[in-house]
């Protein structure tokens, strides 16, 4: 009877082992909440970010009035783009992931921002659905090829055609690159081997879609952009009516901003596609 109880209160070999697993569970939680808490603060410091942040507010700094980012920023597109980070982020997180690099970090930022700010919010619910009227003015007078909106027509009757066709098309396609782009910051995040092939597709979905964008335009003769002073009437100067407009939607949105995604892409399809080689 005494050697029953002596037994009952010495804690088995399995009790041991599952009270130690626990602890190591709840350091690495730990651990892992951390370095996530670390990793959304850096987000904020990342050139993909900054870059997004700058775009947002070149319409503000045209108009020389702030409040037309905050409008923006707080917009109903703007807070289900929130909610959609948050879902992402927790979703490519729900698994065993790694460290990473900081290089490779800010290949995972590139991605779940071009998925949802880029790709989901600025081209295709602001450029093509017209969900927003603070950056979608810009769209409108950015490029012609964005179709017509009665509401920002400077003046009844005047020519506005339907979105381009081809436009059309590579917004919905952009639907599709952001998906890809949520599923390759995951697969980034988790370090799954579907990781190289996904970036090698999405960097040729990135770098042909700019080209066509670009090169269809260059092709009509720059007709369209901007819309109400386009390049193929000549280049203005300071002071010429429209001047600020070429400033902003040509030399800074087409010449400046369009070349990133085939600059980006090429350097992370290049490394992906030696990675694959090197597996062969």
């Amino acid at each position: 009877m005494a050697r029953r109880q002596t037994r009952s209160r010495t804690p088995s070999k399995k009790a041991a082992a599952a009270t130690a697993q626990k602890k190591t569970t709840s350091k690495k939680k730990g651990n892992d909440k951390k370095y996530l808490l670390e990793n959304i603060s850096e987000l904020y410091t990342d050139p993909t970010f900054i870059f997004f942040f700058f775009c947002a507010l070149v319409p503000a700094i045209k108009d020389g009035d702030i409040m037309k980012f905050v409008k923006f920023a707080t917009s109903p597109i703007l807070i289900f783009c929130y909610v959609l980070t948050y879902c992402v982020w927790t979703w490519a997180h729900n698994g065993k992931t790694v460290k990473l690099t900081k290089e490779q970090r800010r290949a995972c930022y590139w991605y779940l921002l071009n998925g949802i700010v880029f790709h989901f919010l600025m081209d295709f619910a602001v450029g093509t659905l017209k969900l927003e009227d603070t950056l979608g003015i810009n769209y409108f007078k950015m490029d012609k090829r964005y179709g017509c909106v009665e509401k920002f027509m400077q003046s009844p009757g005047e020519d506005c055609p339907h979105e381009s066709g081809y436009i059309f098309i590579l917004t919905w396609l952009e639907v599709l690159d952001s998906i890809a782009c949520f599923f390759l910051f995951r697969a980034y995040v988790q370090d799954l081997p579907s990781r190289a092939p996904l970036e090698l597709a999405l960097a040729v979905s990135h770098a042909f879609g700019t080209i066509i964008f670009m090169g269809s335009e260059w092709f009509d003769g720059m007709e369209n952009t901007p819309r109400y002073y386009p390049v193929s009437k000549g280049l203005l100067k300071a002071g010429d009516e429209g001047f600020d407009d070429q400033i902003a939607f040509y030399w800074f949105a087409f010449l400046g901003c369009n070349p990133v995604w085939i600059a980006v892409p090429f350097m992370y399809g290049m490394k992906a596609f030696n990675e694959i080689v090197a597996k062969m």
